[in-house]
């Protein structure tokens, strides 16, 4: 095996290992027994950011890029939670893991993808910050589930896509979600 099919093998090994990576968040605050995977989450996020995206004529292809991998990284930090550490040491502590992830695959390719997650952390562009919406988009969309369920305390998880889903793009979507 080459080095950059080597590249690709730890990249789609990475991918596996976030189906067993559970939403800790899920877990901690609603006690939910069987919650999504990091995996289930991303796919959310990359499927809504892609029909977003679309519909407004925006590139869908870097913003599902953002999606994909925002969390690729948790395959080996785990799904680390608010005030396990500082932002920036997180950030921190993420690329370092993306960037063990991506090691093997060309440099080219390589620091594109760096440059993207970069990118989504920093909110630099505006398709950046939509990511970052659609990340909180989808946990009111999962709560909703969890709420069809029987599932109760997950006013929270509402109050905090509410709070940070701010576009008019996303808010006619948030506020459907809430009267669920």
């Amino acid at each position: 095996m080459s080095k950059s099919q080597s590249g690709v093998y730890e990249v789609v090994q990475a991918a596996e290992q976030l189906k067993a990576v559970p939403r800790l968040g899920w877990i901690i605050s609603a006690r939910i027994r069987n919650p999504e995977s990091v995996a289930d989450h991303s796919y959310a996020v990359a499927v809504t950011s892609m029909v977003i995206a679309d519909y407004y004529g925006l590139d869908s292809c870097r913003m599902m890029k953002m999606a994909l991998l925002h969390d690729l990284c948790e395959s080996i930090t785990g799904d680390m939670q608010p005030g396990d550490t500082t932002e920036s040491r997180k950030h921190q502590i993420e690329r370092k893991a993306l960037a063990a992830i991506l090691s093997k695959l060309p440099a080219k390719v390589r620091n594109s993808y760096l440059e993207i997650f970069d990118e989504f952390n920093d909110s630099k562009t505006f398709e950046a910050e939509l990511v970052h919406q659609i990340d909180k988009l989808e946990m009111a969309a999962q709560a909703v589930v969890y709420k069809k369920q029987g599932y109760s305390s997950l006013e929270q998880f509402f109050d905090t896509a509410e709070s940070k889903v701010t576009s008019t793009k996303l808010r006619p979507i948030m506020r459907r979600l809430r009267l669920k």
